[in-house]
C-alpha cells in the first residue's frame, strides 16, 4: 500500500471531488483517479462511489478513512515532534515534587538539565499536599506511592525508596532497642499521618513479612521533621532513603532491627498526558528519567 495514495484517499474523502484534489496538488485529474483505483485494488475493497454529480464514501472507504485519518495525523504530529526536538527546546516547565524528597538528588538533576537545555526554565513547587495538575496547571510531578498513581495520569516508575528504622543514641539508652519486631508495639514511634494515634509498619526480614501495629504521641507528614523528632529523642522512626539519594552517615542516628527493612514506596514521574505533551516538557521528563534510571 503507497502512503500517498492514502494521503490522495483522504483528501478527495473530505473535499467530495477529485478535481479540487488535483488542483491543490497541481496534478491532472487522471492521476488522482489512478491512485485511488490502485488503492482500492490494494485493499481489495471500493472505497469511493463516484457519479457525475457526486462522490460518496462506501461503509468500507468510511471505516478505511475514519483508520487513515487518524494514523494520518499522528504521522504529522511524530513529524512535528522529530522537527522541535531537533531544534533547542525552549520555555517554562511546571513540576511539583514532595517537599522531602531526597539529600539532593533531585536538586542536581535539575542543575544538569539547566546545563543541558539553557532555554528550558524549570519552576519546582515543593509540597506534600496531592496537587492537581490540570487544575493547578502543572507539566509534571514527582509522586511518591506504594501504588499506582491516580489512573488517569500516565505514570513513570523511577526507582523504590529504601526504608530503615532509626532512633537517637538517648532514645536507646533509655528505652533500649528492640530485639524482635514484636518490641515495637512496646515503644514510642515517630508516626507518619496516622489515624487515631496508631499505625501500622511492614517489615521484611529473616522470618519473612511481619505487620505490626505501632502506637506514638507525635506524627507528622513531613519526613525530613519526622527525621528531626527521632534525633531529638521523640522515639524510633523511619529513615526514608529516595531513588538516587546517598546513604545518610548522621551519628546522631541508630539503625534499629538492622535485619529488618520497611515496606517501601515507589517514587513516579507523572504526567497528564503520554500524547501531545510539549516538546519541553517530553524533554525534561525523558532527562529526569534518564537520570533516575542511571543510578
Amino acid at each position: 500500500m503507497n502512503l500517498s495514495h492514502v494521503e490522495t484517499f483522504v483528501r478527495v474523502a473530505e473535499a467530495r471531488s477529485f478535481s479540487e484534489v488535483a488542483r491543490s496538488l497541481a496534478l491532472p485529474t487522471s492521476s488522482i483517479s489512478r491512485m485511488i483505483a490502485q488503492l482500492e485494488r490494494d485493499l481489495g475493497a471500493k472505497l469511493l462511489e463516484r457519479t457525475t454529480r457526486r462522490i460518496a464514501l462506501t461503509a468500507v472507504g468510511r471505516a478505511f478513512y475514519e483508520h487513515a485519518s487518524r494514523a494520518l495525523g499522528e504521522l504529522s504530529e511524530g513529524e512535528r515532534r522529530v522537527t522541535e526536538l531537533q531544534r533547542d527546546p525552549r520555555g517554562e516547565v511546571r513540576i511539583t515534587a514532595p517537599g522531602d524528597l531526597d539529600d539532593g538528588f533531585f536538586a542536581r538533576c535539575l542543575a544538569d538539565l539547566a546545563i543541558a537545555h539553557p532555554r528550558i526554565r524549570v519552576t519546582c513547587a515543593l509540597s506534600n499536599r496531592y496537587v492537581d495538575l490540570a487544575g493547578e496547571r502543572f507539566d509534571l510531578a514527582l509522586r511518591v506511592s506504594y501504588g499506582l498513581p491516580d489512573s488517569s495520569l500516565i505514570a513513570r516508575p523511577l526507582g523504590r525508596y529504601r526504608a530503615w528504622l532509626v532512633a537517637s543514641a538517648d532514645y536507646v539508652a533509655r528505652r533500649g532497642a528492640p530485639e524482635r519486631p514484636e518490641d515495637l508495639a512496646r515503644h514510642e514511634i515517630v508516626l507518619m499521618a496516622p489515624r487515631d494515634g496508631v499505625s501500622r509498619l511492614s517489615l521484611s526480614g529473616p522470618g519473612g513479612e511481619q505487620e505490626i501495629d505501632v502506637r506514638g504521641r507525635v506524627a507528622c507528614d513531613d519526613l525530613r521533621f519526622a527525621r528531626d523528632l527521632v534525633i531529638a529523642g521523640a522515639g524510633i522512626g523511619v529513615l526514608a532513603i529516595a531513588p538516587g539519594a546517598r546513604e545518610p552517615a548522621d551519628a546522631r542516628l541508630v539503625r534499629v532491627l538492622p535485619e529488618h527493612e520497611l515496606r517501601a514506596p515507589t517514587l513516579y514521574l507523572v504526567t497528564t498526558s503520554a500524547k501531545r505533551l510539549p516538546t519541553r516538557v517530553a524533554v525534561v521528563r525523558d532527562f529526569l528519567a534518564s537520570a533516575y534510571a542511571a543510578v
